[in-house]
């Protein structure tokens, strides 16, 4: 069997989003010829009975670049004052003229060295690094240099110059220059991108023309495995109780207006629930002081479980905050709530959101609304069916996904 060296910030059994692309590629990745073997970085996160064989059933080898979890992200709540001159710091931090193409380039300057000694010890047939952090690909090119025969293909899951959360701004526009230099060093010296999110590609195709058979679109999607917890949920008997939820990032102000809408709902004589899975923010407490009882915080969850609370709701909710919904990104929570047939209701989405809302009928998409609207919208979307998901999901399930994926490494390698 082939062998692919994934280097990615995060990967199972770490629950951030950051992990979920690599995980479901490597889950599958077996089934079409090619054996994964991931370096990521370790935030202390560990899978505990079966769960590792039950993930990864035709195996995985996984490699800590860090041997301990010190560097991973801090356990604390973010109303915690520690948490607050943390993040405060990383903010100054990344505003400063000090690392392109981002503050991880330390980190993964620290362990080029690591990362080639397990090239030469595994000999894979391909390397494949991921961002962001897009500083990930600096391993890439280091890699290249000194293994210029192995292919090397850099995923791009979310956009770069194009989108404000990583483009240089304010102090960094003053080295915009090795902005620009990085982003070229790396569409010229892979050997194949691949982009997640459509406008990075269509922004790749109209600036690096003569690179553009490198180029392929795979998007991100739903997990194979989504139909048997739609199932399962189908099976059990419904609640009078109407549920809502909210599941991954979200903006405080829009879930403060969401929670106000559904106690609307509840003063009306309606009986409306409203979760929410994810970190904790500060927003989290002035929603339970708004609802009380009828508010469930699930908490950070695995992904797995994240997906049995959404596939037993009655509405979705995706509510991005002004800032993020100027960003060039596709919201990676909308394949899955797309794939349940569930309703949704999108909130300041994306571009790239309502494009891809365009090709499901029950979901409703509201810019800056008020709590009147997002109520009216709920007492809508509650009265609606759940219709099937199973076009969408043929379409961007993670394993049909995979599949290509491993086309695409083939044609690379040669026969």
């Amino acid at each position: 069997m082939k062998k692919v060296l994934i280097i990615s910030s995060a990967f199972y059994p770490d629950p951030a989003v950051a992990s979920v692309r690599m995980t479901q590629w490597a889950k599958h990745l077996p089934e079409f010829g090619w054996m994964p073997i991931v370096a990521c970085r370790n935030y202390g996160h560990e899978s505990t009975g079966g769960e590792w064989e039950a993930q990864f059933p035709y195996g995985v080898e996984k490699i800590y670049l860090d041997s301990t979890a010190g560097s991973g992200r801090p356990k604390l709540a973010s109303s915690c004052p520690r948490a607050k001159v943390i993040v405060l710091g990383k903010k100054i931090i990344e505003c400063l003229p000090i690392y392109i193409p981002d503050v991880s380039k330390k980190y993964w300057s620290k362990y080029k060295e690591k990362v080639s000694d397990i090239v030469k010890k595994f000999e894979p047939d391909l390397v494949l690094t991921t961002s962001p952090p897009h500083s990930v690909h600096l391993v890439g090119l280091n890699l290249k240099k000194e293994f210029p025969s192995i292919p090397w293909v850099a995923d791009f899951r979310d956009p770069f110059m194009i989108d404000n959360r990583f483009k240089p701004r304010g102090l960094r526009r003053l080295r915009f220059l090795g902005y620009s230099r990085f982003e070229r060093a790396v569409y010229d010296e892979s050997d194949m991108v691949i982009h997640a999110i459509p406008a990075q590609q269509r922004y790749a195709h109209g600036k690096w023309p003569h690179n553009k058979t490198k180029f392929q679109l795979v998007e991100n999607g739903c997990p194979h495995g989504l139909l048997d917890s739609i199932a399962q949920c189908s099976s059990r008997k419904k609640e009078t109780t109407k549920k809502i939820c909210i599941v991954g990032n979200r903006g405080k102000d829009e879930i403060v207006k969401v929670a106000r809408a559904v106690e609307l709902l509840n003063r009306d004589g309606q009986d409306v629930e409203l979760g929410l899975v994810g970190r904790e923010c500060s927003g989290v407490s002035l929603v339970e002081n708004i609802l009380k009882n009828k508010f469930v915080y699930h908490g950070f969850l695995s992904h797995d479980e994240a997906l049995k609370i959404m596939v037993d709701s009655d509405v979705l909710v995706s509510a991005l905050s002004r800032e993020r919904s100027k960003s060039w990104a596709l919201s990676s929570k909308l394949f899955e709530y797309f794939s349940t047939g569930i309703p949704v209701l999108s909130i300041n989405g994306t571009r790239a959101d309502l494009e891809l809302s365009a090709e499901v009928v029950n979901c409703r998409n509201l810019k800056h609304p008020t709590v009147s609207t997002i109520s009216d919208s709920f007492c809508e979307l509650l009265n609606e069916s759940r219709l099937d998901g199973n076009a969408f999901f043929t379409k961007y399930n993670r394993r049909v996904q995979s599949r290509k994926v491993a086309g695409l490494f083939d044609g690379l390698i040669g026969p």
